[in-house]
């Protein structure tokens, strides 16, 4: 159907577009595929990694693997949007899974609610304000105060304010949270409380979202198998990637249930003003940057998880009526590859254990929704990925 949709489009309607490739994936490939879509890529862009396709629209373009972007030469270039928030920069995996690239401008979408059940939240947090829908609390106290700062932090990463003049930038900046706190104070979660909360939200029609888990609490590095909930159906399992591109190295490896990867080191965000207050001398209060150690140089998969989770709000603000399945399948089906050309020597091409399908793309995931969706599955995205 693709092919067929460009192929019998006006040429009279046609436009110039520059089609860029991804890192891990061949120029030749790409164009032999644009090819069979029964149209002529030029190659004079080739040693840029491009290829420049006179088309009649950009849709089927971006539908193609190996396609990183699709951009139109005839207009003026749509510069990405740039959040102010002050801590911003610092954020590097902002710009690793192309966060905001997709809009010039950040647009009025729809307050998708995004579920996060973790330890509670500094639900005071000027970072906060008017994003939190509603809480609860599984293990009694308050799911509105955050005795560790996992779930804060975690919180911040997916939707803190964007670009209101202060501390980090949230991915789904549209997003509105709902706070499960399962973390009792003594750190210890309840397993029975968390499964009520992910039982709660999957017979709701919610995405779910969850880390692969950390080799350290295996009993050998790396382990080669998912924790739960991520080794679950219908739970899209996320790893852990470093600056340099490969995997971290306490990132579990899976299979089946490793499902896409996105940045889980040096990563800043939210943190408990109770807790950033034991260092008074820091300037960045209510961050991670003021936290104990564990948090100033932040580091696991459940620090990726939420990135992808809020990347799975964004494509729900744009189409509503996506079912669960679909979310995951446009965010597994537009990752980039990771392989020894992003960074990972470790790493075969296509889908492996150690990253899944590859490093979030947010861009790339909204791209998709302007073709062909995938159909909805009563199973899972990741049933084609192999036998255990």
């Amino acid at each position: 159907m693709l092919a067929l949709g460009l192929a019998l489009a006006s040429p009279a309607a046609a436009a110039r577009f520059a089609v860029g490739v991804d890192e891990g994936a061949s120029v030749d490939a790409v164009a032999r595929a644009i090819e069979r879509s029964g149209l002529t890529p030029e190659r004079h862009l080739a040693k840029l990694r491009a290829l420049v396709v006179d088309a009649p629209t950009a849709r089927g373009l971006r539908a193609l693997r190996g396609v990183a972007y699709v951009e139109r030469l005839d207009r003026p270039r749509r510069v990405a949007f740039t959040p102010n928030d002050p801590l911003a920069p610092r954020q590097w995996h902002l710009s690793q899974v192309r966060a905001f690239d997709f809009w010039p401008e950040l647009p009025t979408l729809a307050g998708v609610r995004v579920a996060v059940i973790d330890s509670g939240i500094d639900g005071s947090h000027p970072d906060f304000q008017g994003r939190i829908a509603a809480s609860r609390t599984f293990v009694g106290g308050s799911a509105l105060t955050d005795q560790q700062g996992h779930g804060t932090f975690v919180a911040g990463l997916i939707a803190a304010q964007t670009n209101n003049e202060l501390g980090v930038a949230g991915i789904a900046f549209p997003a509105q949270l709902v706070i499960a706190k399962v973390v009792r104070s003594s750190r210890l979660v309840s397993l029975e409380a968390e499964a009520a909360a992910i039982r709660y939200a999957y017979t709701r029609g919610a995405v779910l979202v969850a880390a692969v888990g950390n080799a350290d609490q295996a009993p050998e590095s790396p382990w080669p198998w998912a924790s739960y909930p991520a080794a679950l159906p219908h739970v899209v399992g996320v790893s852990a990637l470093d600056r340099e591109g490969s995997v971290s190295g306490f990132s579990n490896r899976d299979p089946i249930y490793n499902d896409i990867a996105a940045p889980g080191q040096e990563i800043v965000s939210t943190f408990p003003r109770s807790l950033t207050s034991a260092r008074p001398n820091c300037n960045e209060q209510g961050y991670s940057i003021c936290g104990p150690d564990d948090y100033r140089n932040a580091e696991g998969t459940s620090f990726a998880a939420p990135q992808v989770a809020a990347a799975a709000a964004l494509l729900l603000s744009v189409r509503p009526f996506l079912q669960p399945d679909q979310v995951a399948h446009l965010l597994e089906r537009s990752a980039v590859d990771v392989n020894a050309t992003t960074g990972c020597r470790r790493c075969p091409f296509q889908r492996d254990s150690y990253t899944g399908w590859g490093r979030l793309d947010v861009a790339k995931a909204l791209g998709g929704l302007d073709g062909p969706l995938p159909p909805a599955d009563q199973f899972e995205s990741n049933d084609d990925a192999g036998a255990l």
